[in-house]
Parts: structure tokens; C-alpha cells; sequence
């Protein structure tokens, strides 16, 4: 890959792609003078701004040639920029021939640069485009011209760059990337053939397990190729539809007032989401694509065999052949197999709940575990009418009894209906919503539904990959099988994430990534069993923070425990709570006796979420309960707390 004056390609390099597409210098020269002549006396004479643009790109000719213009990276774009027709009647189909052959095809150009233009203009602005300045200079890339068909697209390559500077210039703004668009341009420099691309590292998902590697192997100097199907996606799910949209509706239901709207207030706080999503989604794509030689591909990736994946179908399917391939897919929700509910016009997903600005006014929650529950939470708090459905025999059934108590007398005390030993058995819709039927104690009930969310978990997204092909195993759960270090089955492919059937978190997917770059980059020493005291945190509020072993857990275990916990309301050393109205929870901590050393801890309080770090830290590295009693925190703060309830001794 080698840059290119935005003026144009030098005539060394106008000679070695003509000779490259089966023309001579003479011939691929000419096609760039009678395009640029060809577009300044059309563009003057035929539409409003072409005396404006045949003047920029003369301009721009005019520095390249003076020496005054800097290199710049390729931003030309596949779609209207580089559309290909087939076909005898096509003028630009077909192989390069002779001088004849050539002419006659450059004189029909007139007859079809102008509905390419204008496309490429309607792109432009329908997708707003940011290339990163106010003065853009797209360039052509000498090998990707050699990947185009015959040296008569070489000219409308130059053309089309010049025209996608013109009309960004004219905007005089600083514009979004083409979503989708700019990949196929970009990854053409990194080959000498339009429909395959190599890299020493390909990365399926743009998750964080799969962007932090990414990154930290670009900066090293690696060829990188990311792909994701889902330009809405680009950042990974937590980003856009998972942790960062659900808590900043947390966030903003715990704020409405009982004066104020429902649905007004709901309407804008999913305004807002929306924005602060936007925002990061864009982030994470132009913090890759393009920084250090990385590039992104949009499309659905499968593998040919080991060490190579198709992106797309059809004539604009891309194959990537690269040394190493991470797998980073990511889960997707499961559909329960309950007659009616796959059909009901009232089925929403959690992506919907976060994206539709419409707050339903009767929601039933199918499934009582940790994404459950924090919708009852926010979608309570917002006013709507709750009711949550769980098979099993309590809710939370992993913390010990007194904790899952404490959250689910906080919910219902919010005005939450649980219930649960709930075998929901069908669902059918009416004039008036949905009606969803469930058995308990032997008897039949009711409930009745705007939107209905089945939260019964979620599966390792794999079906699009053909794992087959590459010789993946995967698990009996659908997981993509992975040893100590997150190899996969072929010993050069890594799986991180959700996809390889460990927590569905997003720090342990990035926790995954430093993994997999010790194996590529470090000593190779990293392994996931390396991990001690990795916390949870179910964000209701307030919210509840665990790490370590529960009560029940230690006591199974024949460890010698003292158990210390207090209400939060009654804890002295934290006035945190009162000063932001919020005392409901308890704190709890589980404490090896012969050692004092910490083994497990369950926080339901205000900021429980950040003060469960500490705690694993100390979990991790030994901190004695005793140590983290006596310390010196900042006041008035929730961490206060430490000071006291290590005293609270139960049992």
C-alpha cells in the first residue's frame, strides 16, 4: 500500500497500473485527462456548482503538482462510487480492449458519470458524512486501481475521489463516515484483488472483547480486519442496546416526578438514550477504522475453512484470509417455545424497551433472573404496571435467602407483582393486548398485556459462522468450545465473549481480550481459570452488588465462617444514604474465621456497584476484613460503610 498525491496518480504509477489492467501508460493516462476534461465541461456547463467544482479540482491538480499537498488515507466509497454493471449493453462492463475499444467506452461516459454523481451526492448526504476536516482530500490508491476491472474505471476512480472532495468541501463541515461504505475502499489498499483481502488478524464482532484486542494490535503493528454485521452495532452490545443504554434508564426513571408525564418523560429520557448511544457508536467505529492500518467491515461473516471468512453475498461478497482469527459474536436472546408468543404483535425484545419511545402500560415479564428484574425495575419507576413471571421457586436463587428477600421486598414495595412457581403456558392476543396464561399451585391464571419481554436467557450467537468449515467445535450448550486460553479447537482461533459460553459480561469479554493478546503479543502465561473474585452487579435500585462465595456456599463447603450484616439504614459510618434519600438494602460479608480474610460479600445499597470493586480487590489479594475496617475513607461516602459493619457479626 503506498499513499497517492490527492492531485492525482503520478505518471510512473498511471504506467504501472496501465500495465498492470492490460493497457498502455499512454492509454491509462489519457483516460484520467479526458475524465478530469470530460467532468469540468459537463459539470460547468449542465448543473448549478460545476463551474465551483471543475475550479477545486483544478486547484487541488494545481497544489498536487506544486508539491503542496499531504497524503491522506483512501475515503472513496463502494455503492455509487465504484457500482460495476455487467452485460453486453453496459458501456462500462466488460475487459479493457483496445484503443478503440477504450475510446468508445470514453465517449459514452457523459452518458452515465452524471446519475453516478448524483447517487454519489444522495449518499453523501443522506448517511452525513464526517471524513474527520473541514478540508477533505480523498485520494486514490494506486493498488486498488489495479483491482478494477480495466483502466477506464481507473478514471472514474480519480474522478469519484475528486467529486466526493468537492462535495465535502462544499459542505464545509465536519461529516459522519459512510456506515458500511467506506470498507470496501479502504480494504482494497491492503490488496491487489477487489474481492479478497488478507491481514494477519481477522476479528469477528466489533464486542469489547473483540475491538480491545483490535486496537491493542493494530498500535502493535498488525494488519487488522473487523467485521460486523450490524452498523447499528458497531461497539458491541453493551454500548447500544445492553449495559450503557439499560442503566441510563436507570438513571433517568429514578429522576421522574409524579407531576411530571409519563409517556412525555419517557418519550425524552429514549431521546436521550438514543444521543448518548449515537454518540458512542460512532466512537467506536471511527477509533478503529482506519488508525493503524485497522479497517472495519460491515456484513455477515462465515468461515471458508480455517484461515478464511466471506463477508456478504453475491458479486459484493468479500474473502478474508488472515493468520489469526478471533471470534467475538457475542449471545442472542432465546425465544421461549410457548404457543402464541412468537406470533403475538405485543413479543418485545430488550433492544425494543431501550429504542421505542412508546411507554407501554402494562408489561409481563417472562423469566425473574438479572435482565428481568432490571427492566421491572425501570419500567416501574417510568409508572408503567409490572408483573414478573418465574418458574422457579423464588427469585435470585443463587444469593442467600435473606439477600434475595431484601430485593424482592424492595421491588414489590416499588409496586411490582412477582410471582413465582409460574409455568407460563400459552399466549394470544385481543382487541385489547395480549393475554398471557400461566399455571400455579395447580391452578390456571391470567395476566393481561401491552408488551410482553421473555427474559429466559440467552445463547452464543453461532449460527451465521459455518464453524464446520473451519473445523470449530462447539460445546453441547451451542458454545463455541475453548480450552484454559480461549483457543478453539483449530490452536489459531480464539473465541471471546458470550460466544464461548462463559459469564455473559462485558469485563470478563475484556478480560477475555487480555487473554488472547498475552497469547499473540506477551508470554502466553494468561489463563481464564487465573480469575478470582470477578463481581456482579444486578442494577435496580438500589443496587445489588455480589462477588465471592454466598453464606449458604461457605457453609456447604464446611468453611469456618463469621458472618457479619447490617440494614443500611441502621449503619452509622455511612450518612451517604440519608444525604441522597436512599437507605433500603443491607450490606453482608462472608469471613473466613482462622484467617480473616474476606470469601464473599452482598451489597444492596446506594453505589453498591463501585464499593464491590474494593471489596474484590481485597478478596483477590488477601486484604484482611480486618485491614478494610480500619482504613481511611473519604466522607461522607458509601465506602464509609466498611468501617462499621465488619463489627455487625451474626454468626
Amino acid at each position: 500500500m503506498f499513499p497517492v498525491p490527492r492531485g492525482g496518480l503520478p505518471p510512473q504509477q498511471i504506467a504501472e497500473v496501465g500495465e498492470e489492467v492490460g493497457i498502455g501508460s499512454g492509454v491509462a493516462e489519457g483516460h484520467l485527462q479526458r475524465v478530469g476534461e470530460a467532468v469540468r465541461e459537463d459539470r460547468a456547463g449542465s448543473r448549478p456548482g460545476g463551474v465551483e467544482a471543475a475550479e477545486q479540482i483544478d486547484h487541488r491538480r494545481a497544489t498536487a503538482d506544486a508539491g503542496g499537498g499531504d497524503e491522506v488515507r483512501s475515503r472513496l466509497f463502494r455503492g455509487a462510487g465504484q457500482r460495476r454493471r455487467t452485460g453486453g449493453d453496459d458501456p462500462m462492463g466488460g475487459a479493457a480492449g483496445d484503443d478503440d475499444d477504450v475510446a468508445r467506452r470514453q465517449m459514452q461516459f457523459s452518458a452515465v458519470h452524471d446519475e453516478q454523481t448524483l447517487a454519489l451526492e444522495e449518499d453523501v448526504e443522506r448517511y452525513s458524512l464526517r471524513a474527520g476536516s473541514d478540508d477533505v482530500h480523498p485520494r486514490t490508491c494506486a493498488e486498488s486501481a489495479v483491482s478494477l476491472e480495466n483502466g477506464f474505471e481507473l478514471g472514474i476512480a480519480q474522478y469519484f475521489a475528486d467529486r466526493v472532495h468537492v462535495i465535502l468541501s462544499r459542505r464545509k463541515q465536519t461529516q459522519r463516515s459512510l456506515f458500511g461504505l467506506i470498507q470496501d475502499w479502504d480494504a482494497r489498499c491492503m490488496t491487489t484483488n477487489s474481492h479478497s483481502l488478507t491481514a494477519d488478524v481477522v476479528v469477528i464482532g466489533f464486542g469489547k472483547g473483540g475491538k480491545t484486542a483490535a486496537h491493542v494490535l493494530a498500535e502493535a503493528g498488525k494488519r487488522i480486519i473487523l467485521v460486523e454485521q450490524d452498523e447499528n452495532m458497531y461497539g458491541g452490545t453493551c454500548p447500544n442496546v445492553g449495559c450503557v443504554p439499560s442503566k441510563m434508564l436507570v438513571h433517568y426513571s429514578s429522576a421522574r416526578r409524579l407531576e411530571d408525564d409519563k409517556q412525555e418523560f419517557f418519550a425524552q429520557s429514549v431521546a436521550g438514550v438514543k444521543a448518548l448511544t449515537s454518540a458512542f457508536r460512532a466512537g467506536n467505529f471511527d477509533s478503529l477504522n482506519g488508525q493503524n492500518g485497522a479497517v472495519v467491515l460491515t456484513g455477515t461473516a462465515r468461515f471458508l475453512d480455517d484461515h478464511s471468512v466471506v463477508v456478504g453475498e453475491g458479486r459484493d461478497a468479500i474473502t478474508v484470509t488472515a493468520t489469526t482469527v478471533l471470534i467475538n459474536t457475542g449471545s442472542e436472546p432465546l425465544l421461549p417455545a410457548l404457543p402464541g408468543l412468537a406470533e403475538s404483535a405485543h413479543l418485545v425484545s430488550g433492544t425494543d424497551l431501550i429504542q421505542k419511545d412508546r411507554l407501554p402500560s402494562r408489561l409481563v415479564i417472562i423469566g425473574g433472573g438479572y435482565l428481568g428484574l432490571e427492566f421491572a425495575d425501570i419500567y416501574r419507576h417510568f409508572g408503567t404496571d409490572v408483573t414478573v413471571l418465574e418458574a422457579g421457586d423464588r427469585f435470585l436463587a443463587r444469593e442467600d435467602p435473606d439477600i434475595a428477600d431484601a430485593v424482592t421486598g424492595i421491588l414489590e414495595g416499588d409496586g411490582i407483582e412477582l410471582v413465582t412457581a409460574a409455568r407460563v403456558i400459552a399466549v394470544r392476543d385481543n382487541e385489547n393486548g395480549a393475554v398471557i396464561s400461566y399455571e400455579k399451585d395447580g391452578r390456571t391464571f391470567e395476566v393481561a398485556a401491552d408488551a410482553i419481554l421473555p427474559a429466559t436467557g440467552r445463547r452464543p450467537a453461532i449460527d451465521n459462522l459455518d464453524l464446520a468449515a473451519a473445523g470449530i467445535e462447539v460445546t453441547q450448550r451451542g458454545a463455541v468450545k475453548v480450552d484454559d486460553q480461549l483457543r478453539t479447537t483449530q490452536p489459531h482461533i480464539f473465541a471471546l465473549g458470550d460466544v464461548n459460553g462463559g459469564p455473559q459480561f462485558t469485563y470478563v469479554s475484556l478480560d477475555d481480550a487480555r487473554i488472547v493478546l498475552d497469547q499473540l503479543l506477551g508470554e502466553g502465561t494468561r489463563r481464564v481459570s487465573d480469575r478470582v473474585a470477578v463481581p456482579h452487579t444486578l442494577f435496580i435500585t438500589p443496587p445489588l452488588a455480589t462477588v465471592g462465595l454466598t453464606e449458604t456456599e461457605a457453609r456447604a463447603q464446611g468453611l469456618n465462617i463469621t458472618v457479619s450484616r447490617e440494614n443500611v439504614a441502621d449503619i452509622v459510618a455511612m450518612p451517604r444514604a440519608y444525604t441522597v434519600e436512599e437507605t433500603r438494602g443491607l450490606m453482608k460479608f462472608i469471613v473466613d474465621a482462622d484467617t480473616d480474610t474476606i470469601l464473599g460479600a452482598a451489597l444492596l445499597s446506594i453505589d453498591a456497584q463501585e464499593i464491590i470493586n474494593l471489596v474484590s480487590l481485597a478478596v483477590r489479594h488477601g486484604i484482611t476484613a480486618t485491614q478494610l475496617r480500619n482504613s481511611i475513607y473519604t466522607h461522607p461516602s458509601s465506602t464509609e460503610a466498611l468501617n462499621e459493619v465488619f463489627d455487625k457479626v451474626i454468626s
